[in-house]
């Protein structure tokens, strides 16, 4: 037997094995145990990988919708099918409330308007519910790297009163945009009578939106 060969059964191995049998396996693996993966995935962890890693930052957007108030339809508002005598006329169900947050998605990330992706020519839109409308926004806004942080929207209304229904608008909205309800404020304020408004020919709403998005990188869109 070799001088090598009786060293190895000595020693239980090689060099290399007894050190890998010591020091729990190669540099290795040693080094994926100690820093918890590979470098891919530590940078993947850590940084979300190297698009994810970018900065993000945060866009705001404004929308304002109005509408007018006629006999023969219902009022829906955030989704909620509110008592009225009087609804919102439109191409739509003429939600006003989801139509301001939809306006302001849009705007966050420059895409235009509601009309200009949901035209009122078009016939697929007509009686359409709102929501489904918003749901469609958020694929544009997730479509390009968007996150919606939070809604803070206002409707803006003489009657009826909208107080006890505000909870049920922005539970609806919240689970259509995909955030937590504790994310989505909705009001409601009394125009005290004045103008259109408050001689209750219409309502508005006007809503504000954050999204989060990457920052872009030298010589590219932020988006």
């Amino acid at each position: 037997m070799t001088e090598r060969r009786r060293g190895n059964r000595a020693g239980g191995g090689s060099r290399a094995q007894r050190g890998n049998r010591a020091g729990g396996g190669s540099r290795a693996q040693r080094g994926n145990r100690a820093g918890g993966g590979s470098r891919a995935q530590r940078g993947n962890r850590a940084g979300g990988g190297r698009a994810a890693g970018r900065p993000r930052v945060q866009r705001t957007g404004f929308g304002f919708d109005i509408h007018p108030l006629v006999a023969g339809r219902p009022l829906i508002l955030g989704g909620v099918t509110v008592p009225s005598e009087l609804g919102l006329g439109g191409h739509s169900d003429a939600d006003v409330l989801s139509h301001a947050i939809g306006e302001a998605l849009l705007g966050a990330l420059a895409l235009g308007d509601l009309g200009r992706h949901f035209p009122d020519t078009d016939p697929r839109y007509r009686g359409i519910s709102s929501l489904a409308l918003l749901r469609e926004v958020m694929v544009l806004v997730t479509a390009r790297g968007g996150r919606l942080v939070n809604v803070d929207a206002t409707v803006i209304a003489q009657a009826p009163r909208l107080a006890q229904r505000l909870p049920e608008m922005a539970k609806r909205l919240a689970d259509t945009l995909g955030i937590p309800v504790e994310a989505t404020s909705v009001k409601a304020k009394s125009p005290e009578g004045l103008g259109l408004l408050g001689r209750k020919e219409g309502m508005a709403a006007m809503a504000v939106v954050s999204v989060e998005v990457r920052a872009a990188a030298e010589g590219e869109a932020s988006l």
